[in-house]
């Protein structure tokens, strides 16, 4: 699924966000905050805020991010409680 910021995608474990960016953030300027029912990702010097709720409940023990490997932008992977589909 896309939106004008990002997109996102789901398996049975994970729903995954691709945020692509003006620059390689590092990683002092990425902060993720994920709850049993929101996330809040915030990357200064980027301008990108996005908060959301979330369809499902998330074990927020599980989430994290990671940088591209390619590229500019970050992947935030946030780990569900169950395996359905949010």
């Amino acid at each position: 699924h896309e939106c004008a910021r990002y997109r996102w995608t789901q398996d049975a474990t994970h729903v995954k966000v691709e945020v692509p960016l003006p620059r390689r953030p590092s990683e002092t300027d990425v902060a993720l905050v994920v709850g049993e029912t929101s996330f809040d990702l915030s990357v200064v010097n980027a301008d990108v805020t996005i908060r959301g709720q979330l369809s499902g409940e998330a074990n927020p023990g599980r989430c994290g991010w990671d940088l591209w490997e390619e590229g500019d932008g970050l992947i935030v992977r946030v780990a569900k409680r169950g395996d359905e589909d949010w």
